[in-house]
């Protein structure tokens, strides 16, 4: 199907796969926080169900189904992140995911700790992570390296990433434990 949607902080266009009953998403392994937000996106594109299928935090099989949404709360949604991907073809984003994705995941248990897990998610992205079975560190991959060479995991969690975490990360994981985990769903053809 051809996509072709006009907000206010610009125009998408392009292909969109989906079926009679909505979207599908899945990964042959434990799910990433990139995942979800990729199901996400294409979700906010239709005015269909998405599910998404991969491995959970155990390892086990998991099938979560995101409902659909009004087309004003889609393209409010979809809005800010295309504003958000503008923004950052000019400057680095303090939105990092797997940072963003750890502050909500944590907060929803332990919200004393959601700001730790958060800054170490960030440092260990833009500083590389302790190798503990060499007592080495791991240096961050090339890009990350350059495009927050001399900012502080400290300067990246600011009110910025708090409210673009809550703005655009929150309502993914809002949706995903709202989720009935679609057991009856995944034998069905698509």
């Amino acid at each position: 199907d051809w996509l072709e949607l006009n907000l206010p902080s610009g125009r998408l266009h392009g292909w969109v796969k989906t079926y009679p009953r909505g979207q599908l998403h899945f990964r042959y392994a434990k799910l990433k926080p990139k995942d979800y937000v990729q199901a996400w996106l294409w979700h906010l594109t239709a005015d269909l169900p998405t599910w998404l299928m991969g491995l959970d935090d155990k390892s086990k099989p998991a099938v979560y189904q995101f409902a659909p949404l009004a087309e004003t709360e889609r393209h409010a949604q979809l809005n800010a992140w295309v504003q958000l991907y503008r923004e950052a073809m000019t400057q680095p984003s303090p939105l990092i995911m797997e940072a963003a994705w750890a502050y909500v995941s944590v907060s929803a248990k332990k919200p004393e700790k959601a700001e730790d897990d958060a800054r170490k998610q960030i440092s260990e992205k833009i500083n590389g992570n302790k190798d503990w079975s060499t007592n080495s560190t791991r240096p961050p991959k090339p890009e990350m390296a350059l495009l927050y060479q001399g900012i502080s995991a400290d300067e990246l969690y600011n009110d910025q990433f708090l409210e673009l975490t809550e703005q655009l990360i929150n309502p993914i994981w809002q949706a995903k434990n709202a989720s009935n985990i679609a057991e009856e769903t995944h034998n069905d053809s698509f």
